[in-house]
């Protein structure tokens, strides 16, 4: 039986393959609408996961940590619209070079079940939404809006990105999906930017983080 999920890529624009879908967190992008995890999620890592090993606080000698593997899914539209996604400074192109997308995908395989999404073993790609804008805030500078004793110009401070013309219908035939233009959307960008403050790159374990 085969589940449905939603989540969010960043569309990236590959030399020779045109547009393509990267994964949020990790520097994977989606060939075709289909995707394999690399490594089947389960509820617990075996003894050097592959996807715990590098990370500064993983314990390489504990089987018993989280595992994140799998292809990563919200259970609710709602819920996945309000996870918007953070822009990787650090990503190969560049953060200027990505793009929010949103989409529906189904899921199927080995899935384990959280709270608020999935982790699963294959997806396929359903329908994809372009926001019709992408307001990207600093990290550091989201954190400030809080503080209201904190004069902070957020105007200066953002930048409002819109889709590049042709990458919307470039991915539909790519990945053989509806496609429409969607509301705007607030993304943060990790990284430093314009020489104000670092925003700590932190790696979180929920539904919208992996492939």
């Amino acid at each position: 039986m085969r589940l449905q999920g939603y989540r969010w890529w960043l569309a990236r624009h590959r030399p020779g393959t045109g547009w393509r879908l990267r994964s949020v967190t990790w520097d994977v992008l989606w060939d075709g609408p289909h995707l394999r995890a690399q490594f089947a999620p389960r509820v617990s890592c075996a003894l050097g996961c592959p996807k715990w090993l590098g990370l500064p606080h993983a314990s390489k000698r504990v089987p018993a940590a989280r595992c994140v593997c799998g292809i990563h899914a919200y259970r609710t539209e709602r819920r996945a619209w309000d996870r918007s996604p953070r822009l990787d400074a650090f990503d190969p192109a560049g953060a200027h070079s990505l793009y929010p997308v949103f989409g529906d995908v189904a899921i199927w395989g080995k899935v384990v079940e959280h709270e608020d999404g999935y982790r699963a073993e294959h997806a396929m790609v359903r329908r994809l939404v372009v926001p019709a804008c992408a307001q990207i805030v600093p990290q550091w500078a989201l954190g400030c809006i809080l503080d209201f004793d904190l004069e902070l110009d957020l105007e200066a401070t953002n930048t409002e990105w819109t889709p590049e013309p042709g990458m919307a219908d470039a991915l539909a035939h790519a990945y053989g999906a509806d496609i429409s233009l969607g509301p705007p959307v607030v993304c943060q960008r990790l990284g430093r930017s314009g020489g104000q403050p670092p925003a700590p790159l932190e790696w979180q374990s929920n539904p919208v983080s992996g492939p």
